[in-house]
């Protein structure tokens, strides 16, 4: 009987498998669903973000995905791969081989993005700068951009008290007050669009830019604040890629897994059920027994009926307290678990499209201004007929191709539809005046949204923390439960891992 049964294939929950194997507790891998490979295992799903472009680098504010990239290559010979401080005077390990140098972490810098100026053409964002907010409002950049008048206005940041020390909680009001509408629409308003699908107003400045309202106090001006934190912002805009590209990663991510002895079941999952001491896990018509379950949950409740039915009938087995539900009910924190799989999934997602370009005509940057490989180029909002906003991000891969990323505004899932995702993705990105590619692959898909609020995130986690508390020994990991944010949801799940394999191993209750 294995300790552990993995059901998934993303990175979250193989980030869990690679935890588990690492201290000696056996497990098994097994994808949820009938899009199984006979004969070749399973396969490892990329990240929502690089479907598409392989090498597409993600974001990564606190370092997480980097370092479980690098967990990934670093060679059985460096004593950290193990978990264990190396000695005084050790040799330094070897450099990885083979699969594992695909896994490296290579960073890509943000650089100047360009936006719309004033006259309507394309021009570098001024720098330093957070979330588009700049430091110098009177620079020449800032002055092409906002104009004269929107530039001036702007710059009347630097003499006006602050007011309302630390109390500003929207990023759209806080920008408004201090620099004007100019700054807001041309500087701001597309690097928020982009990321969390709202308008400024509708994020809250804890969220987009943690420390910004600390450091206007102390600054006594927005674009002071924003040159106090230039170099952390830096590092947390700072994107992260395999070597390799996602898909040579997740080779050497199963490679790893197979040097603990980490096993695949062939066969899609068709039902789980509490035993006595554990769960078993029916996998085309074997059965598994395991001390513990690991489930993916990344996708939008309701795209997948197969992964829903999957989640409902876990977080519905009674606790290990074995406090079965009566027949035909369903106690009510039993429902903890489908709410938990994103509090803001059910009520905000939003769909995203990328089309491989040919190379546009855009201004050159200074080359030590220059965004990294795969770091948006150029960021426009445009607004369709219908009065929705859409995003339009143009990227260049480290292959060298060149791709337009559209993504839409929040909106309920219900009234999702991919059909008119796609027509609505193509019309932005010709409203950003971005040829396509004819005869290119087309493809659409719906995702959680960001959070946008303190609120939305900490309610999710409150929830997510009722559900492991009811059954602690199922894990539920995703990064549908971290607002679609790899790096949250890796860190999550690796340190929930830890937690699980001390009560499996006997060291914690």
């Amino acid at each position: 009987m294995p300790d552990v049964v993995v059901i998934g294939s993303g990175l979250p929950e193989l980030a869990a498998a690679l935890e588990f194997a690492e201290v000696g507790l056996s497990v098994v891998v097994v994808h949820p669903d009938s899009d199984t490979h006979p004969g070749r295992g399973i396969r490892v799903s990329p990240p929502a973000h690089a479907r598409g472009d392989d090498d597409r680098p993600l974001r990564d504010p606190e370092g997480a995905i980097e370092g479980f990239l690098a967990q990934v290559a670093a060679p059985l010979s460096d004593p950290a791969s193990a978990g264990i401080a190396p000695s005084e005077g050790s040799p330094a390990p070897a450099a990885p081989q083979g699969a594992l140098a695909d896994a490296s972490p290579v960073p890509s810098a943000p650089g100047a993005v360009l936006l719309r100026g004033a006259a309507g053409s394309w021009c570098p964002q001024p720098t330093p700068a957070l979330l588009g907010i700049p430091a110098v409002p009177l620079s020449s950049r800032a002055l092409a951009i906002l104009g004269g008048g929107g530039a001036t206005r702007a710059f009347l940041d630097r003499v006006k008290p602050v007011l309302t020390i630390g109390k500003t909680h929207a990023l759209g009001k806080l920008v408004r007050s201090r620099l004007g509408d100019a700054a807001l629409e041309r500087l701001v308003d597309p690097f928020v669009r982009a990321r969390y699908g709202v308008g400024p107003d509708d994020v809250e400045v804890a969220i987009a830019a943690p420390g910004l309202n600390e450091a206007l106090t102390r600054a006594g001006a927005l674009t002071g604040a924003v040159l106090a934190l230039s170099e952390r912002s830096v590092a947390r805009e700072t994107r992260i890629a395999p070597d390799g590209g996602w898909t040579a990663f997740g080779d050497a991510l199963l490679e790893r897994l197979g040097w603990y002895g980490v096993a695949v079941a062939e066969g899609p999952v068709t039902g789980v059920s509490r035993t006595g001491d554990g769960w078993r896990v029916e996998t085309g018509g074997s059965g598994l027994e395991a001390r513990a379950i690991v489930l993916g949950a990344d996708g939008v409740p309701g795209s997948d009926p197969h992964a829903d039915a999957l989640l409902d009938a876990l977080v519905s087995e009674p606790d290990e307290a074995g406090e079965a539900a009566p027949d035909g009910e369903r106690r009510e924190e039993d429902a903890v678990g489908t709410a938990a799989v994103g509090t803001a999934a059910v009520t905000r997602v939003r769909a995203h499209a990328s089309f491989p370009i040919d190379a546009p005509a855009l201004p050159a940057v200074d080359d030590d201004e220059a965004p990294g490989a795969g770091q948006p180029v150029a960021v426009q909002t445009v607004e369709l007929p219908g009065g929705d906003s859409w995003s339009v991000e143009i990227a260049r891969s480290r292959s060298g191709s060149w791709w337009a990323h559209a993504a839409g505004p929040v909106r309920d899932p219900h009234a999702a539809g991919d059909a008119a995702a796609m027509r609505d993705a193509r019309a932005a990105v010709a409203a950003a005046d971005i040829a396509l590619r004819s005869g290119e692959p087309e493809h659409v898909e719906y995702r959680v949204a960001p959070f946008a609020t303190a609120e939305d995130r900490d309610a999710a986690a409150r929830e997510l923390a009722e559900l492991r508390e009811r059954s602690r020994s199922l894990l539920v990991v995703g990064a549908a439960l971290h607002g679609d944010d790899l790096g949250a949801a890796l860190a999550d799940s690796r340190l929930a891992a830890v937690h699980l394999r001390r009560r499996l191993t006997g060291i914690a209750d």
